[in-house]
């Protein structure tokens, strides 16, 4: 049932309920106070039942949709909030994903990895250039696209070096030792 039709049926009960409970006050000569409390009461009473109806036709929802195989079990269990246990396919499946991870690790050789700072946190990278959007994503979990950043750096070969970077510039080559900035200028 879509929500205007359900806050109309609501609606409807909540008036048929008032103009039962307004009977009823008048013989039992209830303050306005009491009459207030009790008709609050019922109002919680039906919107309750009603959040109980609706979580059980979810839950008949979800079941269904498991039945017919649209669903996987732990999928079931997670929108039904019951505590899902891990199968020993999943824990095998997972050992196994751990070791591979070990494995590749292992095939690293040191001189691949690059270290250097952005905006003063220490980044490691297994690539030899980055490119402005690359540096932006190490920067920032979801950086702003509409943003301009820039982004500046430098480090020390036989020199001090420095440079900067925007957007649509070739990809940097990574020295070890090297530091970046990166600033939004797009209100400057």
């Amino acid at each position: 049932m879509d929500k205007y039709l359900k806050l109309q049926c609501v609606k409807g009960l909540l008036m048929s309920l008032e103009e039962q409970l307004g009977m009823r006050f008048q013989k039992d000569g209830l303050s306005e106070n009491e009459k207030r409390i009790i008709t609050e009461k019922y109002y919680d009473a039906i919107q309750e039942q009603l959040e109980e109806e609706e979580d059980e036709k979810k839950k008949q929802l979800i079941l269904s949709l498991h039945k017919r195989g649209m669903i996987s079990e732990n999928d079931k269990n997670e929108m039904l909030g019951i505590a899902i246990r891990p199968t020993q396919e999943d824990i095998d499946l997972k050992k196994d994903n751990v070791q591979e991870m070990l494995e590749e690790t292992n095939q690293i050789d040191d001189s691949q990895v690059k270290k250097f700072m952005i905006n003063g946190i220490r980044k490691l990278i297994i690539s030899d250039q980055l490119t402005y959007s690359e540096l932006l994503d190490l920067a920032f979990d979801k950086p702003n696209l509409s943003t301009e950043y820039t982004i500046t750096y430098s480090y020390k070969d036989k020199f001090d070096r420095s440079g900067s970077i925007i957007l649509g510039d070739d990809p940097i080559t990574i020295k070890d030792d090297m530091v970046f900035n990166i600033t939004d200028t797009s209100k400057a």
